[in-house]
């Protein structure tokens, strides 16, 4: 199973940045993400066992009692890979000090489990 760690966005933030991309998309053969599917990717884990998912959803869970609600704002957007050869459009959000401390908490904890470590600079975005 294909998987991947993420920050669910309140569907207020999905449905204004859902609007903002109607409103501004009018290119043919693009294809926009729908508002449901907005998030920011924490880790991405690839292939996994279901049999992991119990396992990893525990440890998230007591991660995420470790920190506090907190904010984050959204910067420019910007594209993967270039702009030569743009195959994703993203909205960025700023890398807060909270943001950075959990992304290296779940890359550390998942280490243990053999995942490998994040090696480029984290760069947060929807």
């Amino acid at each position: 199973m294909r998987c991947f760690i993420a920050i669910d966005l309140p569907d207020r933030i999905k449905e204004f940045i859902g609007g903002l991309i109607k409103f501004s998309t009018s290119l043919e053969g693009i294809n926009i993400v729908q508002p449901k599917n907005y998030h920011i990717t924490i880790k991405f884990l690839g292939e996994i066992f279901e049999n992991f998912l119990l396992e990893l959803k525990v440890l998230l869970r007591s991660i995420a009692k470790e920190f506090s609600p907190f904010e984050l704002f959204i910067t420019a957007p910007g594209v993967f890979p270039d702009q030569r050869n743009p195959r994703v459009v993203w909205i960025g959000t700023d890398n807060s000090s909270d943001l950075k401390r959990l992304v290296k908490r779940v890359d550390d904890e998942l280490k243990k489990f053999g995942f490998d470590s994040q090696q480029r600079d984290f760069k947060s975005h929807i």
